[in-house]
């Protein structure tokens, strides 16, 4: 959690920060305390970098709001997570695309071969390679058997 701990100033990890809306709320929060100078937090990172009068706020108190930072981050895990706009293609889904890419691009390969389109012939077959390479690469484990 506090990575470096000096006076004056303290590091701190935690993976909540990776969210960008809760790492401007928890550094607007900070920069709000009296005795902090600044704060920084970094959702790259997951890191925030707090600048402090050691006059001013004790190690104490600034220990208490890393607690609390462990708190918002248990909150934040057991949050259910929001849906993901894009989902994983299953490897049944992934073949079944594989296999008609075979078959559109020989089907166009052998169209464009005999209307003598050279260039769409070439690309229609570059399409078909490709498309066959990620189907064996699939089923490297049957092939080599």
């Amino acid at each position: 959690m506090i990575s470096s701990f000096i006076d004056g100033r303290v590091r701190i990890r935690c993976d909540a920060l990776r969210n960008p809306e809760a790492a401007a709320a928890i550094e607007g929060t900070l920069r709000e305390t009296p005795g902090v100078l600044s704060a920084t937090a970094n959702p790259r990172t997951g890191g925030l970098l707090v600048e402090y009068d050691p006059e001013a706020v004790t190690q104490e108190q600034l220990l208490e709001a890393a607690k609390m930072l462990d708190a918002f981050a248990a909150q934040e895990q057991a949050a259910p997570k929001k849906a993901c706009c894009r989902r994983r293609l299953t490897k049944a889904e992934a073949m079944r695309i594989s296999k008609r890419g075979m078959a559109g691009s020989l089907a166009a390969l052998i169209l464009f071969g005999l209307a003598g389109r050279e260039r769409a012939h070439i690309v229609a077959g570059g399409l078909f390679l490709a498309f066959n390479a990620y189907h064996l690469y699939a089923y490297r484990k049957r092939i080599m058997a």
